[in-house]
């Protein structure tokens, strides 16, 4: 998206109502955000469980429902700068410099650089090499963050065949039919 000029906004939904999963929270204790989370505050009603909104999560409703549609009216999250308003924090776009940097949504929402820890660096890196190996050519990478690789004998294919294909190292045991 960003290679077409567009601004690419990141975030993490990290509020969190544990009354939100209904009956379901008395089976697995949900400690955080998870999947989905954010729609409750989105469309303004429970997703999976009804339950009874309380003063902060009317306040996440009206942080979602503005970030949404100032984006739907104006392509940025913000709003229009021109019309000003009562927003404590401004949600920056991702760029080549700052890839990883991401609005933390929650009831004091803030902008925060390493997403997920540096996790989706990690895995662009590993669909990189992914892409290099399956067109036969060099990864073109950073040497400073490329991933370590080992060559290791797969386990057989469902054609029976096995692969040789460089892996990141620490991967292969997640893959090899002993674990």
């Amino acid at each position: 998206m960003m290679a077409t000029g567009n601004e690419v906004y990141l975030y993490s939904f990290d509020y969190f109502n544990p009354k939100s999963f209904g009956l379901l929270s008395w089976k697995v204790p949900f400690k955080a955000a998870t999947h989905c989370t954010e729609l409750a505050y989105l469309f303004g009603v429970g997703i999976i469980f009804s339950f009874k909104f309380n003063e902060l999560d009317n306040e996440m409703i009206d942080i979602m429902t503005k970030l949404w549609t100032n984006f739907a009216k104006h392509g940025n999250p913000n709003g229009n700068s021109i019309a000003g308003g009562t927003q404590t924090f401004n949600w920056e776009p991702i760029s080549e410099d700052h890839c990883c940097r991401y609005l933390s949504i929650g009831s004091k929402p803030q902008m925060r650089e390493d997403y997920a820890n540096g996790n989706s660096q990690f895995w662009a890196e590993v669909a990189s090499q992914a892409i290099n190996v399956e067109n036969d050519t060099e990864p073109a990478h950073d040497s400073k963050n490329a991933l370590p690789t080992e060559t290791s004998k797969q386990p057989p294919l469902f054609n029976g065949s096995t692969s040789t294909t460089p892996v990141p190292a620490g991967l292969v045991d997640v893959i090899t039919p002993e674990n």
